[in-house]
């Protein structure tokens, strides 16, 4: 057995290596990776993988290509949602000038995964596979380009096509300040979007990879790329790794030595098991492996463990293993992620491959968020929404658009609003009511009231709900006078007057508010008087000396005893 040195045996000519396992530390130089607005990681091809997001890419070191006349790029990617010209990786190009390299999952003009080298804007270079980027689905591209030679562009280790050689300008033909190197965004950004989704194994070569380097790099994503038995396959993919002698009978890609049953083509390790063959499919020691599928749907959590039945066609049992939670039908391998917090696939992560989104913690609760609260598919905290731009979480009338308001920044556009939210009315008598039309004002200008209805500016007793006095003025502004009443002329003073009345609010002099006195003369005759045996009418009834039975002496009232004369007995 002896050790070859395969093409890729050490990474030749690799300037950097970004593994993206949990960091963007490379691994074989000193060109690091640059977060821009953070990065986070998830499950990749090998390890973790960084996640990009709408907000979030990886800028390189320009020292990395400065001077570069032949360089290829090797990268694993996965698209989350696909977006019209989103970038993989974008080299070369700058808003100031055209000319650059870059990788897209969308192209528009293909409409497919497309490596594209162009000398300016008018004139694109495309090599296309024609393969459409699903979301979720990881992909392997690798792109080479030397100078004098052109460009070469392989997906999943299909070759694309080539891109003419002179067509774009060399690296080497950039300065410091035009070259950009960036993973997942664009340097064009006004006009393309970041690319959403995720990275992995990231390798930046001196050089020009060959086909065969390229399918390797695809079928070994991880390496590591030795050959024991020289036969130009890497021991990762070899099928009969230190001793191709022993062969491979079934041609099952797995050789005697390695094969649990080198005559079964369907039987090597790692297998699909098929149910009811009675062989032992995935080399594990037992055939017609079945699991116990406790909440039926289709997928086993516990086993593997026998089954009654051939095919594991028994009820609560799956031939099929693999489900993290076989008490919910809705967890399973397989299993189409939702933004809940839990891990639905079984694949260990939760949430993965959801549209990653910027939440921002809403306390007032007018719909607008302050500060940023996280990211996630979901709001990471209560509270949170998508909109953010509050200027004052603690004020629900303060909030980007929010109506004008004196004395603040209300619409949170950074200036003080200054569109008056009251009407002022001049106060010419200063008693606090005006009159129409007023002027708006964040503060009363003087000689002004914040009321209106004033039916008489120049009176300062006259105003809504004043009070009311005869004087024949309007002073409540209700639209009346005060009441007006009759009054008769008493001439004696007894209270009671006579003759025809006169109108007034106030009593005139010498009147009386009621009629009926039959001799204003007289204070003893009125219609409350008392009568008296006198001949006269005290009482101005129309009867005179009422209740008196005989005749009595001047005098004397009509309820005394009779006084009888000693003329008045003769006679009788």
């Amino acid at each position: 057995m002896w050790l070859v040195s395969f093409a890729l045996a050490s990474d030749v000519g690799v300037r950097a290596h970004l593994r993206l396992d949990g960091d963007l530390t490379d691994s074989v130089g000193a060109f690091d990776g640059t977060a821009n607005g953070g990065s986070g990681y998830g499950q990749g091809v090998c390890g973790l993988a960084s996640n990009l997001t709408n907000d979030r890419w990886v800028s390189l070191p320009d020292a990395l290509a400065t001077g570069l006349t032949a360089w290829s790029v090797s990268v694993w990617f996965r698209p989350a949602f696909g977006q019209p010209w989103d970038r993989v990786w974008d080299f070369g190009s700058h808003q100031d000038i055209d000319g650059g390299f870059f990788l897209s999952t969308h192209n528009v003009r293909t409409s497919a995964i497309t490596a594209t080298a162009h000398a300016d804007m008018n004139t694109p270079f495309d090599a296309s596979c024609a393969v459409s980027a699903q979301d979720a689905f990881w992909y392997h591209g690798v792109f080479t380009w030397e100078d004098g030679v052109g460009g070469h562009f392989w997906l999943d280790g299909v070759d694309c096509g080539t891109i003419p050689a002179g067509t774009v300008p060399s690296l080497a033909s950039f300065t410091p300040a035009e070259l950009n190197l960036k993973v997942g965004a664009s340097n064009w950004p006004a006009e393309d979007p970041t690319f959403v989704g995720r990275i992995d194994e990231l390798r930046i070569y001196d050089r020009a990879l060959s086909p065969t380097e390229a399918v390797v790099l695809h079928s070994v994503p991880c390496g590591p790329f030795t050959d024991s038995d020289g036969d130009q396959v890497p021991d990762s993919i070899d099928a009969c790794v230190g001793d191709d002698a022993t062969g491979d009978g079934d041609s099952d890609g797995y050789c005697a030595d390695l094969d649990c049953d080198d005559a079964q083509a369907s039987a090597y390790p790692g297998a699909t098991v098929i149910p009811g063959d009675g062989l032992d499919n995935d080399c594990s020691g037992d055939a017609d492996e079945c699991w116990i599928d406790a909440d039926l749907d289709g997928y086993g959590g516990v086993g593997p463990a026998s089954s009654s039945s051939a095919g594991c066609a028994g009820a609560g049992e799956a031939s099929i293993g693999g489900d993290c939670q076989d008490d919910d039908p809705a967890v399973h391998t397989g299993a189409h992620e939702v933004c809940d917090g839990a891990d639905q696939d079984c694949d260990g992560f939760v949430d993965e491959d959801l549209p990653t989104l910027l939440w921002y913690t809403d306390l007032d609760g007018d719909g607008v968020g302050g500060e940023e609260a996280g990211v996630g598919c979901g709001p990471p905290v209560p509270h949170a929404v998508l909109l953010g731009g509050d200027c004052d979480d603690t004020d629900a009338t303060t909030y980007p658009g929010a109506p004008l308001r004196c004395g603040a920044d209300h619409d949170c556009d950074g200036l003080e609003d200054d569109v008056p939210e009251a009407q002022w009315y001049p106060d010419e008598d200063g008693d606090g009511w005006g009159v129409a039309p007023g002027i708006p004002a964040c503060d009363p200008p003087e000689g002004h009231a914040a009321v209106v209805g004033d039916c008489d500016d120049t009176r300062a007793s006259v105003y809504p709900g004043a009070p009311e006095v005869c004087d024949g003025i309007d002073h409540d502004c209700d639209g009346e006078l005060a009441a007006t009443r009759s009054w008769w002329a008493d001439a004696d003073g007894d209270g009671y007057g006579a003759g025809f009345p006169a109108e007034g609010c106030e009593a005139p002099e010498g009147s009386a508010p009621v009629d009926g006195d039959c001799d204003d003369s007289d204070p003893g005759v009125h219609p409350e008087a008392p009568e008296a045996c006198d001949d006269v009418d005290q009482d101005c009834d129309g009867e005179t000396d009422e209740g008196c039975d005989a005749p009595v002496e001047l005098g004397l009232a009509c309820d005394h005893a009779p006084v009888l004369t000693l003329g008045w007995l003769a006679r009788r």
